[in-house]
């Protein structure tokens, strides 16, 4: 059954006009028809059976059923600041942490960046409203501008443990880490960008309290290490739960 996205205050009972790209879709792309059966979220929490209203032109009407408290959110909440990489790369890892339950994006600008800022803002919102659509979760990853570095660490301060992923250690790993931390609940998780972290950035981030930790004997692609790791994060800390 098609699952979409709407921006928009819902209940059982509503009878509301299909934004206009989301008319477009069920229109045009996907060529649905009217009593078509659907189900739509709005981020919030849960998801409701919904049925195509009427349709007329370009637009048509969506009727909200039934509401279920669908739980499939993480208690676990990983944040991933991820240096930012070149090109569309940050599009790629946004859609797959989304798919894997990432709570939180936060692209860094670090002193190997090719880049100073993110391109494409509303692209990479546009990517995660359909990740979280196909993957099933009710609520949508949190995605910001680009932050400093220096920024960067005070805001993760917030979180009971922070963690950044450094190819210069060599005894330290996530193991190691979730053996110290077990009740962790909140990870703030870097990973640097092409290039990796300047050695000031990890003297700085052990001086703020993050844990440095190794990968292992190979170097990762920024955009392996920005979706595999939180991956690890979440089963290491949850063994397999939500």
């Amino acid at each position: 059954m098609h699952r979409f996205f709407l921006d928009l205050p819902l209940s059982t009972g509503q009878i509301l006009a299909a934004p206009q790209d989301r008319a477009h879709q069920l229109i045009r792309v996907l060529r649905i028809s009217e009593g078509e059966q659907i189900v739509v979220f709005n981020g919030k929490g849960g998801e409701f059976e919904a049925t195509i209203g009427s349709i007329q032109g370009h637009h048509c009407t969506i009727e909200v059923g039934v509401f279920h408290d669908v739980q499939t959110e993480s208690s676990l909440q990983v944040q991933l600041y991820q240096g930012i990489p070149k090109k569309d790369k940050l599009e790629f890892i946004a859609q797959k942490i989304t798919e894997i339950g990432v709570h939180e994006l936060i692209p860094v600008i670090s002193q190997h960046c090719a880049s100073r800022s993110t391109r494409r803002e509303d692209r990479i919102v546009k990517i995660i409203e359909e990740a979280a659509e196909q993957s099933g979760r009710v609520q949508l990853m949190r995605y910001g501008g680009a932050v400093a570095y220096a920024q960067a660490l005070e805001r993760s301060r917030e979180a009971d443990l922070r963690m950044i992923a450094w190819e210069r250690e060599k005894e330290t790993g996530l193991a190691d880490i979730h053996h110290r931390f077990p009740e962790a609940q909140t990870i703030a998780v870097f990973v640097g960008p092409e290039g990796g972290w300047a050695e000031s950035e990890i003297e700085l981030a052990s001086k703020s309290g993050v844990v440095p930790f190794s990968l292992g004997p190979r170097i990762w692609r920024t955009e392996t290490a920005g979706i595999v790791i939180p991956a690890l994060v979440l089963q290491e800390w949850t063994c397999g739960r939500r």
